[in-house]
């Protein structure tokens, strides 16, 4: 069937080249290639078809040549023998028809030259001819078991070739990263196997295929490689370029049971390769094989994309669930609280006044708290962080920190340990925020009046910041856990929090090239350990200083 195209300005000139394929898509376990050179080209070189011939001619011509020196030697019957060697050569190398060619022609080279009467193919003992049939009989019966096992050899030979290949690509198509990455690696591969240039077009955003892997399409004189691949891509048949037995360029569609993925692009315009069948049945198996895989990098796109919805529907639920309640609770206080100041200041006194507008301003601070905490996740998830790193001292950022945190942590024993080389690269502001937020948890998951202990030290390149408390302390199971968006461990549902102080903690270090991890601290607490990269080596000498109220 050749190929038509819908502009009739270009059909006249289309017709003898263009056509649609007839090979059947065979599936990739049937397919049997041939390899020559180690594998280096499944493109059969084409040889004088009279050569097999040639070389048995010759070797019977030496032959008889051989036993005619040695002639004294050798009884008749002993010299016929020796000819069957021609005869298995020629089957084990060229086939069925060369050996009973050199069969033929030794048993008359042998009547001729060692028969009596000497050259003349007459007989004059009859019983020669029984010899010689028989000598044709065994001839034949060898040229068919050594084709036989010639092919059996080769089929051998290439079912290994086809699995060594097919696992070489398997492996490529499992260690890319991407299907960019994977594609242009398969065509590579594909280009040099098959010794011709590869080329794999897949659809793009829109669904025009556009997205070309390997090497650059080959672009024949008609100039409607575009028409061929769409016509190949909705039509799901190959397509060929050239003459009928020996097209050119060739263009099989990535098939699947369902569903065509895109194009694979052999040969190129104009250096007259050649396609042998064995090539295009492995063309046929890389392209079976290619569309599996682009078919299998689709579906895993697709259930990351359903897993993303969810977990960004689980998020976006837990986030109004604790925003709602952290933002009730600290509102309520706050309408309590003045409506009590507001409907009863002649009746209250300065103390209960006092404590009525303590309890609006904690929970201003904590409404504060939470609204930044947001703001600043916010910041991070869209890519809105800018550090301006400089030198930092962490004794200052600690002690900043506990100044922002005075109220918060009243009336229990804070003792701080910081060697004066504890001396970070980081952005101050940020850093505030995490040691806030990591003294804040201290703060609120453990008792009241329990001490909280701070301790830095310097380890080679880096700074280390330990935060201590002596609460319930952080199952192993939960110490990973804990760093993750809105995760809170079951133990501490009790107490307000919105799970995001410890994600944002760990997205800050991040952003610095630290690290932040958290474990026990015997017999019962938590350590949190921030670790940083050092600025430079300061003379240590610990600064002590206790804070207790």
């Amino acid at each position: 069937m050749k190929w038509r195209v819908a502009q009739s300005h270009r059909s006249k000139a289309l017709r003898p080249q263009w056509r649609v394929s007839k090979y059947r898509l065979l599936s990739w376990a049937q397919i049997l290639p041939e390899r020559s050179n180690g594998g280096a080209s499944v493109v059969r070189k084409t040889v004088w078809p009279l050569f097999p011939y040639a070389v048995a001619t010759a070797m019977i011509a030496a032959l008889t040549f051989l036993c005619w020196i040695f002639q004294p030697l050798f009884q008749p019957i002993n010299t016929s023998l020796l000819y069957i060697l021609p005869v298995l050569v020629s089957a084990l190398w060229y086939g069925f028809g060369p050996s009973v060619y050199a069969a033929c022609l030794s048993v008359l080279v042998f009547d001729y030259y060692f028969v009596p009467p000497i050259y003349s193919i007459t007989v004059s003992d009859l019983r020669y001819l029984i010899s010689f049939c028989v000598f044709l009989a065994v001839g034949a019966v060898t040229a068919i078991l050594a084709s036989s096992l010639k092919r059996q050899a080769q089929r051998a030979t290439q079912r290994e070739s086809m699995a060594a290949f097919l696992l070489s690509v398997s492996r490529q198509m499992a260690e890319a990263d991407d299907l960019p990455t994977m594609m242009t690696q398969v065509a590579r591969h594909t280009a040099s196997t098959l010794a011709m240039p590869a080329s794999i077009v897949l659809p793009d955003a829109t669904g025009r295929l556009g997205l070309v892997y390997g090497h650059q399409l080959s672009n024949p004189p008609t100039g409607i490689v575009d028409d061929i691949l769409t016509w190949v891509y909705h039509h799901q048949r190959p397509a060929t370029f050239g003459e009928k037995s020996h097209p050119e360029l060739m263009y099989l569609p990535l098939l699947t049971e369902h569903q065509t993925y895109g194009v694979l692009c052999l040969g190129v315009y104009g250096q007259n390769l050649r396609f042998s069948d064995e090539s295009m049945r492995l063309a046929q198996a890389v392209a079976s094989l290619t569309a599996v895989a682009v078919a299998r990098w689709q579906l895993q796109e697709q259930a990351k994309l359903a897993h993303l919805s969810a977990e960004s529907e689980r998020l976006r639920t837990a986030l109004l669930d604790s925003i709602s309640h952290e933002l009730r609770t600290p509102l309520t206080t706050i309408l309590g609280a003045s409506s009590s100041l507001l409907e009863s200041q002649d009746v209250l006194g300065s103390a209960a006044q006092a404590e009525l507008l303590q309890t609006l301003r904690d929970s201003a601070v904590r409404m504060n708290r939470l609204i930044h905490n947001l703001l600043s996740m916010v910041r991070i998830e869209s890519g809105m962080v800018s550090l301006h790193t400089d030198p930092c001292d962490l004794s200052e950022i600690v002690g900043m920190a506990l100044h922002q945190l005075k109220d918060t942590l009243k009336n229990r024993p804070i003792t701080v340990h910081i060697p004066d080389d504890a001396i970070v690269k980081g952005d101050e502001g940020w850093l505030q925020q995490v040691v806030v937020n990591l003294l804040s948890n201290a703060a609120k998951y453990s008792p009241p009046a329990s001490p909280i202990d701070v301790v830095g030290e310097r380890r080679d390149e880096c700074v280390r910041l330990h935060i201590k408390d002596l609460g319930e302390g952080i199952a192993a199971s939960e110490q990973n856990r804990v760093f993750d968006k809105f995760y809170r461990s079951a133990n501490v549902s009790h107490i307000p929090g919105t799970g995001l102080g410890l994600a944002i903690c760990k997205s800050i270090i991040q952003a610095h090239h630290g690290t932040i991890s958290t474990h026990s601290n015997a017999p019962h607490g938590t350590i949190v350990t921030v670790e940083l990269p050092a600025h430079e080596t300061v003379t240590a000498e610990e600064v002590i200083w206790v804070t207790k109220s």
